[in-house]
């Protein structure tokens, strides 16, 4: 920290490069990431940390390794959770929910809404006219729904899950009725 706090570019240079390689080590033993990821990462961690340390924001630090390591497990793993939250092509036509790809997709999609819907007939009246004003405003966040309902978010969150968890398991008893 010194050494860029003064700006000892030689020997900065050196250290740089160590620091780099130890990251890119770090993550190639411990996750098995890909070189390309491997390099972005620890090259972006290095130059976010020295600039932090540059500008004096990172205090109370004993290990700047530690600190290094710390940060390029985090920028990893953000990275690993973002990688898996992108769609699969084959998907990719979100925007259309009736869009399917086969026809045994087609008949399973139709199996589904026949299940749902008989066991939406089931629900109780109230838990139904609940579940009707979720959907009516589905592309809206629970927060904003939940005051249009006049009821706590945590109380709408709690009633949607159960509601959603009861209709989940009612569709597989269903369907393993109709299997059997």
């Amino acid at each position: 920290m010194k050494l860029i706090q003064k700006g000892q570019r030689e020997e900065l240079n050196h250290y740089s490069d160590l620091f780099i390689y130890r990251l890119s080590l770090y993550l190639r033993q411990v996750f098995k990431a890909d070189e390309s990821v491997i390099e972005d990462i620890s090259q972006s961690v290095y130059a976010d940390i020295f600039e932090k340390v540059k500008s004096g924001r990172v205090r109370g630090v004993n290990s700047l390794m530690a600190y290094m390591i710390t940060s390029a497990r985090h920028r990893f793993l953000a990275w690993q959770k973002k990688k898996f939250e992108e769609v699969p092509l084959r998907y990719s036509n979100f925007n259309d929910p009736d869009f399917i790809h086969d026809d045994s997709e087609a008949a399973e999609k139709q199996e589904r809404e026949e299940l749902l819907e008989k066991c939406l007939e089931k629900m109780a009246a109230d838990k139904t006219d609940f579940f009707s004003e979720v959907m009516k405003h589905i592309n809206k966040k629970d927060k904003d729904t939940a005051k249009l309902l006049g009821i706590s978010h945590q109380n709408f969150r709690t009633k949607k899950s159960r509601i959603v968890e009861m209709l989940r398991l009612c569709v597989e008893s269903e369907k393993r009725r109709r299997e059997n």
